[in-house]
């Protein structure tokens, strides 16, 4: 049966929102599963150096679904590198494969439409929008949005180029993971 495989990058997920005990990343795996029962969860941690590695590994104790990938710090980019590689090696079959921020910023609903379109249509990939309902922008996304707008079209830049909720379809993924994306680089 196919499922889908979520990756969720962390860094002192507890000491940055004065959650010690975890109570965020502890609700957000267990909205995924859920939401989505067939799901696999990999939270790559980026290095934490508050208690989150002990979270995470309490967590994948409790729910044979979860997988800890521990790296050391070397950004986001890396560490979403790292988890692709570890879901496409060992992941026999992946009907989807989401990222999403931990921070509690993407709705795990959201992402399953997001999902559901990746399925329907079959794209390479599917970038959600943090601004969908509140068009509240930061200026570095205004500044990104707009030179991608003027290097390749409106109709070809997502509305959230920064945006952490994204599908993928996996064929995608394998065929670019380590040939076009530079090793310091998000995809």
């Amino acid at each position: 049966k196919t499922k889908n495989a979520w990756l969720i990058c962390v860094l002192d997920e507890c000491q940055a929102k004065g959650d010690k005990e975890g109570v965020g990343i502890r609700n957000l795996v267990s909205d995924v599963l859920d939401a989505d029962e067939e799901a696999s969860i990999f939270l790559v941690n980026n290095g934490s150096s508050d208690n989150t590695p002990d979270v995470l590994q309490e967590l994948a104790i409790a729910f044979p679904q979860v997988t800890v990938l521990d790296q050391p710090v070397r950004g986001k980019a890396m560490a979403e590198r790292t988890g692709f590689q570890v879901i496409l090696e060992n992941q026999s079959v992946v009907n989807v494969l989401l990222t999403m921020d931990a921070d509690g910023e993407h709705d795990v609903r959201d992402m399953l439409k997001i999902c559901q379109e990746q399925v329907v249509r079959r794209p390479a990939f599917v970038v959600g929008s943090r601004f969908f309902n509140s068009g509240k922008r930061n200026q570095k996304d205004e500044i990104l949005r707009g030179f991608l707008v003027r290097l390749f079209g409106d109709f070809l830049v997502p509305d959230d180029p920064r945006c952490g909720g994204r599908a993928y379809d996996p064929e995608f993924l394998r065929g670019v993971i380590n040939k076009t994306v530079a090793r310091n680089y998000g995809l």
